[in-house]
């Protein structure tokens, strides 16, 4: 399921502010451009420097960045591009904001050892091939 850039935003900034925000983002996106993005409907595309920056400040792939814009624009249809979405245990929407960010910091981490993972793997498989 993507999520619009408003609600990525708020969900990961945590406690910081907007000036703090953009300073892990490396300066791009200013702090008044990510605040429009959190506070007010999107009417254009970020620059692709924007969203490096975007994901890099909120510590998600630009990829995420990317669905979250074009969802926030209407760009986006979720089943056509994702398939289905994955079902999530009843009563998630119950849970506090703090809760819900809890959810979304493991399953980041999840993502990010099984990638990890992954890249290991595929480090470790030529010399596993040709020690034979």
């Amino acid at each position: 399921m993507t999520t619009p850039i408003h609600d990525l935003i708020e969900s990961l900034k945590g406690a910081r502010t907007y000036e703090a925000l953009a300073k892990d983002c490396g300066g791009t996106p200013s702090p008044g451009r990510i605040h429009q993005m959190a506070k007010s409907p999107m009417k254009v595309f970020p620059s692709p420097e924007s969203l490096r920056g975007l994901a890099k400040g909120l510590g998600v792939r630009p990829s995420v960045v990317v669905k979250a814009c074009a969802e926030s624009l209407g760009l986006i249809d979720e089943e056509e591009l994702l398939g289905p979405p994955l079902p999530l245990p009843e009563g998630v929407r119950n849970l506090s904001r703090s809760q819900r960010n809890a959810l979304i910091a493991i399953a980041q981490e999840i993502v990010t050892t099984n990638e990890a993972l992954r890249a290991a793997q595929a480090a470790d498989a030529p010399e596993a091939t040709s020690a034979a």
